[in-house]
C-alpha cells in the first residue's frame, strides 16, 4: 500500500509542473496585430434579376458586413470573396475596395457591400466566404455564411449546364 502512495505522490509534482508551463504562460501564441482589420456581421440578401455573360439570367446578390480598422486603410485594399457550391466548385473574386462592385462607408469603421449577379445552377445553396486585406497588406479574420437559393431565382433552361456562375460586373 505504501508503494502506491509514493508513486501517486510523484505524479502531483509533474501535474503541477505541466500546469505551470502551459500555453498561457509559455508565450506560444503571437498577439493579434491591433492594426489588422476586423470584420463582423456577414449577411446576404437577394434582389431582382440580372444577366450574366452569354445571356444567362441570374439573381442580384448583395453581400454586406461591418468592418473596423484602427489604421483606417481598408479603403485602398482588397476584398476576397469565395463562393462555393456542390455543383460547379468554387469561384474567387478579389476586387479593390472600393470598386464598381464594392462600396465602403467610413474610414476606421463602417460597412462594406459587394454586389454580384449569381446563377445558382442546380445548387440549392451557396457558401460565401469573405476576408479583407488593407492597403498595408494586413488581413482580416474570415467570415463564412451559407445561403439558400431564394424563391423566384431563375430556373435551369432545358439542356443547360448546371454549374454556378457569378460576376461582379454585369
Amino acid at each position: 500500500m505504501r508503494g502506491r502512495t509514493l508513486a501517486s505522490m510523484g505524479f502531483i509534482p509533474l501535474l503541477l509542473l505541466g500546469t505551470a508551463c502551459g500555453e498561457s504562460g509559455g508565450g506560444r501564441h503571437a498577439a493579434a496585430d491591433p492594426n489588422a482589420p476586423i470584420i463582423t456581421n456577414l449577411r446576404v440578401s437577394f434582389g431582382g434579376g440580372c444577366t450574366l455573360q452569354g445571356g444567362v439570367h441570374g439573381t442580384v446578390e448583395t453581400i454586406a458586413f461591418e468592418y473596423g480598422d484602427a489604421a483606417g486603410n481598408v479603403r485602398g485594399g482588397t476584398l476576397e470573396n469565395t463562393t462555393s457550391v456542390a455543383v460547379g466548385g468554387a469561384m474567387t473574386f478579389t476586387p479593390a475596395v472600393p470598386s464598381p462592385s464594392v462600396t465602403i462607408s467610413g474610414t476606421t469603421s463602417g460597412t462594406i457591400t459587394v454586389t454580384a449577379c449569381l446563377f445558382f445552377g442546380s445548387n440549392s445553396s451557396v457558401t460565401e466566404q469573405i476576408k479583407v486585406t488593407d492597403a498595408s497588406g494586413k488581413t482580416s479574420n474570415v467570415l463564412t455564411i451559407e445561403v439558400a437559393k431564394p424563391g423566384g431565382a431563375p430556373l435551369l433552361p432545358r439542356g443547360a449546364d448546371t454549374p454556378l456562375r457569378k460576376a461582379l460586373e454585369f
